[in-house]
């Protein structure tokens, strides 16, 4: 924040108060680059958002997911990571889309139906 904004929000009465925080959270994940991958998250996770990693910008994306205020088990979830162009598996829920560096443009879905909790 700048200092002009600081001195409008002093004139202004001093900051309001914080919000209450709850358990909730945002946790990423990084998966391949593959028809299909399999990663672990919390139950009930709120996928977010897709990019390609930070580290592996051609071969990787990132996968931004909110997790819930309770702590709940870890589910395995299969991603399908497809092409432009490719055909879609049937049922599949759209997560994201990822443009790398190197052009190629890849959309990711989740299978919801083999998603199961992990004992």
């Amino acid at each position: 924040m700048s200092l002009h904004h600081e001195n409008q929000r002093a004139a202004a009465g001093g900051y309001p108060a914080q919000p209450a925080r709850t358990g909730r959270a945002v946790w990423r994940t990084t998966i391949e680059i593959t028809d299909a991958v399999t990663a672990e998250l919390p139950a009930r996770s709120k996928l977010l958002h897709v990019a390609p990693c930070r580290d592996y910008p051609n071969t990787r994306l990132d996968v931004w997911f909110e997790i819930p205020a309770e702590q709940t088990p870890m589910r395995v979830h299969t991603f399908y990571v497809e092409g432009t162009g490719h055909p879609l598996v049937d049922g599949a829920l759209y997560v994201g889309t990822a443009m790398c560096p190197n052009g190629l443009v890849w959309h990711v879905y989740l299978d919801a139906s083999t998603t199961a909790v992990k004992r």
